[in-house]
C-alpha cells in the first residue's frame, strides 16, 4: 500500500506518492486545489493508499499559520471519506524553501522555478521524505 503527501494550498495542492512498499518518495503532480478530492477518489480506486500526509504549516516560532484551519477541514473531510485510510500531519516548515533550492539544484529553469506548481509537488515530496523517515524512527 502507498503513502500519498499533499502539499495543500487554497489555489493548488501539490501531490507526492511512495511506491507499494513506502521506500521511495516521488513527485505526482500538482492539481487545484477545488479538484483535489475527484482526483483522490480516482487515483485512490486504482492505487491502495494506507496514510496520507498532509503539513503543518508554523511560523518561526511554532504558531500555527492560518491556513490550518483549511488543513484541519481538509484532515477531516479525507477521514470521513477514506475512513480506512490513516490521515497524519507533520510540521512543513522549511519546505517551500527546500523546494525552491532542490528545483534550482536540478537546473530546472529560473521561469519554471517560479511556476508554483512546481514548487509545491517538490514540497509534497519533501513532506512524505520527513514522514517517511520519522516513521523510521518510530514517531509513526
Amino acid at each position: 500500500m502507498r503513502a500519498v503527501a499533499l502539499d495543500f494550498g487554497l489555489k493548488r495542492t501539490g501531490i507526492a506518492v511512495t511506491d507499494e512498499l513506502q521506500l521511495v518518495a516521488g513527485a505526482l503532480r500538482w492539481i487545484e486545489s477545488d479538484q483535489l478530492m475527484g482526483f483522490l477518489d480516482g487515483y485512490m480506486g486504482q492505487y491502495p493508499v494506507e496514510v496520507i500526509v498532509l503539513g503543518k504549516p508554523m511560523y518561526m516560532d511554532g504558531t500555527p499559520m492560518e491556513i490550518n484551519q483549511n488543513i484541519d477541514l481538509l484532515q477531516q473531510a479525507l477521514e470521513k471519506r477514506f475512513s480506512g485510510v490513516k490521515v497524519v500531519r507533520i510540521d512543513e516548515r522549511f519546505t517551500s524553501k527546500q523546494a525552491s533550492q532542490t528545483l534550482h539544484q536540478l537546473g530546472v529553469s529560473k521561469k519554471q522555478r517560479q511556476q508554483k506548481g512546481n514548487t509545491d509537488v517538490i514540497s509534497a515530496v519533501l513532506l512524505l521524505q520527513g514522514y517517511l523517515q520519522a516513521r523510521g524512527h518510530g514517531m509513526f
